[in-house]
């Protein structure tokens, strides 16, 4: 499964730092500078910003059927 675009893909090339995004589970956004993109849209995230993104992507994880 594709979940980048081409387009997207070509803009994470170009960008010097792309940001994750992610919101908890009353909606609230976080966003922090990931530092490093990968051409098979893979995103390492930086923790020294804020460790949010791991808690909301856990908590994402925990709702999967």
């Amino acid at each position: 499964m594709t979940l980048l675009n081409e387009s997207v893909r070509e803009a994470a090339r170009l960008i010097m730092l792309c940001r994750l995004a992610t919101v908890d589970a009353e909606g609230q956004p976080n966003v922090s500078p990931s530092y490093r993109f990968y051409p098979n849209e893979t995103t390492e995230a930086s923790q020294v910003a804020s460790g949010m993104q791991t808690y909301n992507v856990q908590a994402l994880e925990k709702e999967k059927p």
